[in-house]
C-alpha cells in the first residue's frame, strides 16, 4: 500500500514508519501541520492534536528520509472536543483533512502512518479524516505497553533526543537534548513514584528523532536554546530551540537493524504457527527494513548477524532457514557470479537466551554494509588448544571501511573437572589479534566492541573476563575493544564461547 506519514519529527511517528515498512508498504511521503505565522509564538502551540516543537527542523527531517514533504498551517483551533468528532470547518482537524486531501490527489496514497499510542482524542479525529477521504489509517502503536515500547525504540536504533518537559521530575536544564537510552532508567522510575507515561502520553514530554533506520543521512543539531514556556516550581515546562542543524551522511553507509521477531503489523500480535514461523517472518521483516533504508540492499549485504532463541532445539531451525534466505539472494543474482557464500554472506552468530520480548521465539539483529559483496576480503583459521578447539573468520566490506571478526571456543570433549582457561583465553585473544593485522592495509579500521556470549553455567564471569580483558590489553594496548559478557543458555554444538568483534 502506498503510505503517506503523518509526522510531527518525534519517536513514536518514527517507529510507526519503521512498522509501515516491516508489513510491506511503501513510505512515498511525509505529511505535517505546523503553526500558522499569525499565530505569535510559532515554536510551541498548545493543541490537544500536534506536536509542534521542532516544527522549524521537519524539513531536514523529510531530506533525511528523501521523501517529499507536504506542509499545512494549523489556522483553527479545538473547537469539537466531544468523544465523537463531527467536521467543524474552525476546528483544527480541518487542516488535517486539507492536506492530506491534497496528499492523496498528488501522490496517489491509499493509508496513513499514524504515531498514536494513547490518545482517543487523536486516534478519533484521525479516524474520521480517514474516513472521509477513503484512507486507511496505520496505527501500529495503539495501546501498546508503553515500557515495552520504549524499550523497543530505543532497541531499534531510533536516535531521538527529548525536546521537551513537562512534568515533575524532569527538568529543562538537566533533561533537554538528553536521548532515550540516557532517560529511560529515569522515565521507568518515574513512572513507578509518580505514574508518569514512560513513553509521554501524558504530554510529559517530546522527541525529536535525529536519526533512524530509514534515514538516509542523519541529522545533527550544532545549537539550540533553552526556552522557558513555564517556570512552575514542581513541574516546569521547557522546549529546545534549534538554532542551527544540518544533515551529514552515514559513514561506510553501514545500516543497523535490531530486535526484529514475528510481529504481525496489523494486530502487532505475535504470528502464530511456531517456530519456523516466526523465523520466517521475523527475517522477512529483517529484508523489508534493510531495502526500505537502501533499496539495493538484500541479506547477503549483512556483515555480521545476532540470531537470538530461546530452545536449543531452535538453532538448527534459524541457520537452516538463513542458509535458504542467502541461497535465494544468489539466485535472484547472476547464479554463475557468486561462488564464496561465506564471503558474500558474513558472519552469523546463534545463542540461546531464556527470553524474548513479547514471549517471542526469535529474533534478529543484522549489521548490513552497502557494498559490493563479491569484493570482500574472508579469512578463516583454526587451532588446538589445551582440550579446546579455537575458530575464527574474519570478513572485510569492499570499501575498507568496516569489517566483522568472529571467534568460536568448542570443548573437544565433556569434561567433568573444572576447566583450565588461562591458555584457551590466551590463544583465543592471541588469534583474534591476528586476525586484526590480517585485514587489508587499505582497511584501517579498529576494535569497537567486542561481544562474548558464553555458556553461563560453564564459567566463573569473574575470571572470564579478568582473563579476557588482561589479554585484550596485553596483546592490543590502547586498541583494545569495548568488553561486553552475555551471559547464555547455549551455543551451536560444543561451543561454549562466541566472540564477535565489530571493527570500523
Amino acid at each position: 500500500m502506498r503510505v503517506v506519514a503523518l509526522i510531527s519529527g518525534g519517536k513514536d511517528s518514527c517507529y510507526n514508519m519503521m512498522q509501515c515498512v516491516a508489513a510491506g508498504h511503501q513510505i512515498v511521503a511525509l505529511a505535517n501541520l505546523r503553526p500558522a505565522e499569525n499565530r505569535g509564538q510559532t515554536d510551541e502551540l498548545d493543541s490537544y492534536m500536534y506536536q509542534t516543537v521542532g516544527h522549524h527542523a521537519i524539513d531536514l527531517y523529510a531530506d533525511a528520509l528523501d521523501l517529499p514533504l507536504y506542509r499545512g498551517f494549523i489556522k483553527g483551533t479545538s473547537v469539537n472536543t466531544g468523544r465523537v468528532y463531527t467536521a467543524c470547518q474552525e476546528d483544527e482537524v480541518e487542516d488535517l483533512y486539507h492536506l492530506m486531501k491534497l496528499v492523496k490527489d498528488k501522490e496517489g496514497v491509499e493509508g496513513v502512518s499514524v504515531g498514536a499510542i494513547l490518545s482517543d482524542y487523536q486516534r478519533v479525529r484521525v479516524e474520521d479524516v480517514c474516513r472521509r477521504l477513503n484512507l486507511q489509517p496505520l496505527a501500529y502503536l495503539w495501546r501498546w505497553n508503553q515500557e515495552m515500547l520504549l524499550k523497543e525504540i530505543i532497541l531499534s536504533n531510533i536516535q531521538a533526543i527529548i525536546i521537551k518537559v513537562a512534568a515533575f521530575g524532569l527538568d529543562p536544564d538537566k533533561h533537554l537534548g538528553k536521548t532515550l537510552d540516557q532517560m529511560e532508567p529515569l522515565l521507568l522510575e518515574l513512572s513507578e513514584k509518580y505514574g508518569v507515561h514512560v513513553c509521554g502520553e501524558g504530554g510529559e514530554y517530546e522527541t525529536f528523532t535525529l536519526d533512524c533506520p530509514l534515514f538516509k543521512k542523519k541529522i545533527v543539531v550544532d545549537s539550540a536554546k533553552v526556552i522557558m514556556h513555564s517556570a512552575d516550581a514542581f513541574a516546569p515546562v521547557g522546549y529546545l530551540h534549534f538554532l542551527k542543524s544540518h544533515l551529514e551522511n552515514k559513514v561506510g553507509d553501514v545500516l543497523y537493524c535490531a530486535g526484529q521477531i514475528a510481529l504481525v503489523p496489523c494486530t502487532m500480535q505475535l504470528v502464530s504457527g511456531g517456530i519456523r514461523t516466526e523465523a520466517i517472518v521475523s527475517l522477512r521483516h529483517v529484508e523489508r527494513v534493510l531495502q526500505a533504508m537502501s533499496q539495493k540492499t538484500a541479506l547477503h549485504h549483512v556483515i555480521t548477524a545476532s540470531c537470538y532463541v530461546t530452545d536449543s532445539k531452535h538453532i538448527p531451525i534459524a541457520h537452516s532457514l538463513w542458509q535458504k534466505k542467502l541461497r535465494e539472494c544468489k539466485k535472484e543474482e547472476d547464479s554463475e557470479t557468486y561462488h564464496d557464500e561465506t564471503a558474500v554472506c558474513g558472519l552469523l552468530a546463534v545463542v540461546v537466551i531464556p527470553h524474548l520480548p513479547r514471549d517471542a521465539t526469535i529474533e534478529w539483529h543484522v549489521v548490513a554494509v552497502v557494498d559490493d559483496p563479491l569484493q570482500r576480503k574472508h579469512f578463516a583459521m583454526k587451532m588446538l588448544s589445551e582440550g579446546f578447539h579455537i575458530e575464527c573468520e574474519s570478513v572485510e566490506s569492499s570499501s575498507a571501511s568496516c569489517a566483522s571478526i568472529s571467534l568460536r571456543l568448542s570443548l573437544i570433549s565433556p569434561s567433568t573437572s573444572p576447566l583450565d582457561l588461562d591458555g584457551p583465553l590466551h590463544d583465543l585473544v592471541a588469534m583474534f589479534k591476528q586476525a586484526v593485522e590480517k585485514l587489508s592495509e587499505d582497511c584501517s579500521v579498529s576494535p569497537l566492541s567486542l561481544r562474548a556470549f558464553f555458556k553461563e553455567h560453564v564459567f566463573d564471569v569473574e575470571t572470564l573476563q579478568k582473563g579476557l580483558e588482561g589479554y585484550l590489553e596485553k596483546y592490543l594496548k590502547e586498541k583494545a575493544p569495548a568488553l561486553i559478557l552475555v551471559p547464555v543458555v547455549d551455543l551451536p554444538g560444543k561451543e561454549v564461547i562466541h566472540m564477535i568483534c565489530w571493527l570500523s
